[in-house]
């Protein structure tokens, strides 16, 4: 009766071992998951992940008093650990335990994860993202991403407040719980999409000087604008589709004027240039189709030539609808006054050196470029993880 206790108890413990052991290799699985499911960062962030998701799901199995071993990389997750099953029947023949063992490897997927819409590219930079007062932004169907290391690089002040589709940063976030979801910190930093891919234009003389729209209506022609463009208040101008050049100068739209354009891009270059949206001050334009030169961009830096420190400065309050990117790498992008900014538009990033927002209004970012017909030169997010073993 002994042998054939043992031979059927042995059966029952092996039983419960293998359970075990599928448990175990369930939980090492979702911990490797939760690691490599985090978007390109430290490799502290997925460690923590991995680690936080083992010891919640552990509770309760045998696998609770494990210490699993975690190596985490941008590249790959790997897990594993090892639980102690104790025996029942089996003990007869003097074995009081047995030691099952899983692992496993994920790595984030590439490129499925979204698009990064709001890209502040300066690392150096005392704030990356600044919000204060009572403004939001909002860009649920995209990520905004921040370069910048320092200790406030994301930050939010009084009642200012962020959703996006997630938000990663290289430095620390100062009033977190403003945004959701919760940003990420340690991430690493993404670089400049479009660095030393822009050509400038090959016309270099000037078309125009100090051009100046009085109230009325105007038509405005591609061109080279020295001096920048400006519309005075009452000013309506329909530009025709092409490239604007504007060189040592702003490009100005003040208060009760109206800019409308489609199929056009500006390309602000030399010293001294940048642009103002005054509030009040109206814009309806959408960037260059496909096919065309510039595609997908309505606002460009030239990178070569214009030196950092200057900004593009929008105030809310008029009817303003940007569809397109705007590229300023070495300016700030300063958004701010009353009203809605963009609340109609289907596409519109930004990758500018940093960016400050203030005064409460809401800017609203958006990246469905398909179905306005413009292309997404956006990076796309890296995570989403897949297993390996």
């Amino acid at each position: 009766m002994i042998p054939m206790v043992a031979f059927v108890g042995s059966a029952i413990d092996y039983a419960r071992a293998l359970s075990a052991k599928t448990r175990l290799q369930a939980i090492t699985d979702i911990a490797a998951q939760a690691g490599a499911r985090i978007p390109a960062t430290a490799n502290a962030n997925r460690f923590e992940a991995a680690i936080k998701s083992f010891q919640i799901n552990a509770e309760g199995t045998v696998a609770a008093q494990s210490t699993p071993i975690i190596k985490a990389t941008n590249a790959e997750v790997q897990v594993t650990a090892s639980a102690v099953v104790p025996t029942t029947f089996m003990k007869i023949a003097g074995i009081n335990e047995v030691t099952v063992n899983a692992e496993s490897i994920a790595r984030p997927q590439i490129e499925n994860g979204g698009v990064a819409c709001l890209l502040a590219l300066n690392e150096n930079a005392p704030e990356g993202l600044h919000m204060q007062g009572i403004n939001q932004l909002q860009s649920p169907d995209c990520w905004t991403w921040v370069n910048a290391k320092s200790s406030e690089s994301i930050n939010s002040v009084g009642a200012a407040a962020g959703l996006a589709q997630g938000f990663c940063t290289q430095g620390e976030v100062v009033g977190a719980e403003h945004f959701k979801p919760m940003p990420f910190t340690g991430c690493s930093p993404m670089e400049d999409p479009f660095k030393h891919k822009i050509a400038p234009p090959a016309s270099a003389g000037c078309d125009y000087n100090d051009k100046r729209l009085n109230n009325g209506l105007h038509v405005l022609l591609p061109g080279v604008y020295c001096g920048g463009l400006e519309l005075k208040p009452q000013a309506i101008a329909t530009m025709a589709p092409g490239v604007y050049v504007i060189k040592n100068g702003r490009l100005n739209v003040q208060a009760q004027s109206h800019l409308i354009g489609r199929d056009v891009v500006f390309y602000f270059t030399g010293t001294n240039t940048g642009m103002d949206v005054h509030g009040g001050g109206q814009m309806t334009l959408r960037g260059r189709e496909e096919g065309n030169s510039y595609e997908g961009f309505l606002f460009i830096q030239d990178e070569t030539s214009n030196p950092g420190g200057q900004q593009v400065d929008i105030q809310g309050g008029g009817a303003v609808k940007m569809e397109g990117i705007l590229y300023t790498p070495t300016w700030q992008v300063a958004i701010g006054g009353n009203g809605e900014v963009n609340q109609n538009a289907k596409f519109w990033v930004m990758v500018a050196d940093n960016f400050h927002m203030e005064g409460n209004g809401t800017l609203y970012i958006h990246s469905d470029a398909e179905s306005i017909g413009l292309p997404n030169l956006m990076p796309r997010i890296k995570n989403g993880p897949v297993i390996l073993k």
